[in-house]
């Protein structure tokens, strides 16, 4: 039985044919039939000048722009590299109605089931993320990525349970938030490079994963600088 990988959406036949006769090949222009090929589905053999190769005409060509490259492969015996020539000289589409029908089905199989649960399973284990977190802490993300994270995130509101947590992180790292150094300071407080993690706070919450307000922190400061600090009031910090 015909593995369901192989299976065609179509029918198609061999067509009739003289040898010697002169018909269009819809790549390379008119060709001489001069053999047939051994396939699944044999096809008539053209020539122009010394290069011998299937005629890309009648049902070959229908199947080509209709089935996946490796139906195409099998039925016809060629290569794949013939079948991409073929689908590029028809502007065939990479994911035409065969190779969706083809990956619809792997990833309805068993096979791909298993393949999925093992992947999840290797992405979220605890030596792998400490691998990417060793990786990661302590370098700055790259503009674009802030940039992004801004864009995905912007107007978001955080849960109870995230802020929870937010804050608990906080408290252990002895950190505050930053638009709140001029007000500090103004007041005559410790800034944050005086603060109790001495200064490597900062840089610890470049490189954190875990920080996505990072980005709009100059916006805060911008925001105390014309606030009640700087009209003179006192703003009690616990």
């Amino acid at each position: 039985m015909t593995a369901a990988r192989y299976k065609l959406l179509g029918k198609y036949r061999t067509p009739t044919f003289r040898y010697g006769q002169r018909v269009e090949d819809q790549r390379r222009g008119e060709v001489r039939i001069v053999g047939l090929s051994c396939g699944r589905i044999p096809w008539p053999i053209g020539q122009q000048g010394k290069a011998r190769s299937l005629v890309l005409y009648r049902d070959l060509a229908k199947a080509v722009r209709r089935e996946s490259n490796l139906a195409v492969c099998y039925w016809w015996g060629v290569g794949p590299s013939a079948v991409r020539k073929w689908r590029r000289a028809l502007s065939v589409p990479v994911n035409n109605e065969g190779t969706r029908a083809r990956r619809v089905a792997y990833g309805k199989s068993p096979a791909h089931r298993k393949t999925m649960v093992a992947m999840f399973a290797a992405e979220w284990s605890p030596s792998r993320r400490a691998k990417i977190g060793n990786a990661r802490r302590g370098k700055p993300r790259a503009a674009h990525v802030l940039a992004a994270l801004l864009r995905a995130h912007k107007g978001r509101r955080m849960s109870l349970e995230q802020r929870r947590k937010l804050s608990e992180v906080h408290k252990r790292r002895g950190t505050r938030p930053p638009w709140l150094n001029p007000i500090v300071a103004a007041l005559g407080g410790p800034t944050l490079l005086e603060a109790p993690c001495g200064g490597g706070c900062q840089a610890d919450r470049a490189g954190d994963g875990g920080r996505l307000l990072a980005a709009g922190d100059s916006r805060r400061a911008r925001r105390a600088d014309e606030g009640p600090a700087a009209e003179g009031r006192a703003i009690p910090i616990g």
